[in-house]
């Protein structure tokens, strides 16, 4: 379709085949020179000759390596095609589009939830998770390239993580599983969720690499995961996070609303019960961890009780980070079917009396950390954007380009990537302002 409505077009690759742009564009010109452009442009587009090959062949070949099932897809036409994200193999070299100090690492492709609000299983298809192995050997080509002290885990859904494997590909992965007899996952282990064994790899990785006492670690190296549902927040992934404090003191935790009839509307797998319970445990087992959400409003049919609710929920559980949404209707989306749908001008009133709520929630918090003179580790970002005379860095609770950052007072003799201990003097908005602690201006070894 893309071919025929624009004629320039000579080919079309996805996102995940980014490694194949040099084949294509060599088979192109070879084609060019032989048969003409013309043809060309119509030959690839079609399949109709080794043009198709050109751009999905390495699709065809990932689905006979790595597909669990007994039949391996017979063309790149399948509707078992297996998704590749960009740079999935670790010895792929890399070059970091963020700055030098933190890098993204994603671990899945797709989504298995169904929400109603949500198109992205539709755009993303269906869990597809790496490998332990492979996501274990990107972490060390991220660690390896010797800049990257944040790793930032990333997927639609993070604690989906190995859900879409069958019993097969379990007993071919490599990770150092324990498995009986049977097949069945051995006693010891059998709590535990695939994303609590992948992350023990990434940091068994590292310690495998390292000289130095563990402890040593504490500061210097933030592992941060984004986007875990509240029920997938499992006793052991926060028995792990607890003894572990390379795991960032921060979740991502997507709520979308407090109210039962809502969460029902949006086919969420969580009651506001278990939700707030969720919240308790993590703050019980770890009192410094900063929450983020993302909350939204307007959701059809949501009443003046259903966010009043919402309101109130925001104000009693003071969380660290919240980002506001206003309902935006999709044709493709179930939602989009539902009835009673919210004015827009009600929409924007929601919008507006949350996150006054939330602010509220959040100059309180800053305001306690002043008079405490709370002192934190913070990683130097560089130059404010509006205002290149201010440095800035952020702390373990904010997430690089969606949190706050920590503005540092006059010009101390910083640089950027390296952590250092500050003390908290007062707050512009949602940013903090703090000092560097003359007494530790060295930057924190590592």
């Amino acid at each position: 379709e893309i071919l025929e409505r624009f004629p320039g077009i000579d080919a079309v690759l996805s996102s995940g085949e980014i490694d194949q742009v040099a084949k294509t564009i060599r088979g192109l010109d070879e084609k060019k020179h032989h048969r003409g452009s013309a043809t060309t442009t119509a030959d690839v587009g079609q399949g109709k000759n080794k043009g198709n090959e050109i751009t999905h062949q390495s699709t065809k070949d990932n689905n006979e390596e790595q597909s669990s099932s007994s039949s391996a897809p017979s063309s790149s036409t399948s509707t078992r095609v297996h998704r590749r994200s960009y740079l999935e193999n670790g010895d792929t070299p890399r070059f970091l589009a963020t700055p030098p100090h933190y890098a993204y690492l994603k671990i899945a492709e797709g989504c298995r939830k169904q929400c109603s609000f949500c198109i992205i299983p539709k755009l993303k298809g269906r869990l597809q998770s790496k490998p332990v192995q492979q996501v274990v050997e990107e972490f060390q080509a991220i660690l390896q390239h010797g800049t990257a002290k944040e790793v930032i885990l990333i997927a639609q859904d993070l604690g989906d993580y190995g859900k879409d494997w069958n019993s097969r590909r379990l007993d071919s992965m490599k990770h150092s599983m324990e498995v009986n007899t049977s097949g069945d996952l051995a006693t010891n282990k059998s709590k535990k969720s695939h994303l609590t064994r992948l992350l023990e790899a990434m940091l068994e990785s590292m310690n495998d690499n390292k000289n130095d006492d563990e402890n040593e670690c504490d500061d210097r190296f933030w592992l941060r995961l984004l986007y875990l549902y509240p029920d997938e927040i499992t006793p052991d992934l926060i028995d792990l996070m607890e003894r572990d404090s390379r795991i960032a003191r921060y979740v991502d935790l997507p709520i979308q609303h407090s109210h039962n009839d809502i969460l029902k509307a949006m086919r969420r797998k969580t009651t506001s019960e278990q939700i707030q319970d969720t919240i308790q445990r993590l703050r019980e087992r770890l009192p410094d961890i900063c929450i983020r959400t993302s909350l939204m409003v307007g959701f059809p049919g949501e009443s003046e009780e259903h966010f009043q609710h919402l309101l109130d929920f925001v104000c009693e559980q003071k969380l660290d980070h919240i980002g506001v949404f206003m309902y935006s209707n999709e044709e493709m989306a179930y939602s989009s079917k539902l009835d009673n749908h919210v004015p827009e001008h009600v929409k924007q009133d929601r919008y507006h009396r949350l996150m006054e709520a939330q602010w509220q929630v959040v100059k309180e918090k800053h305001q306690r950390w002043v008079e405490e003179q709370k002192r934190l580790v913070i990683v130097i970002e560089g130059l404010h954007e509006s205002n290149p005379t201010r440095i800035v860095g952020r702390h373990a609770g904010q997430c690089p380009d969606i949190d706050g950052q920590v503005l540092l007072e006059g010009q101390p003799r910083v640089f950027a990537g390296e952590r250092y201990w500050v003390e908290v003097t007062g707050f512009d908005g949602y940013d903090l302002i703090a000092r560097v602690l003359q007494e530790e201006e060295e930057k924190i070894n590592g």
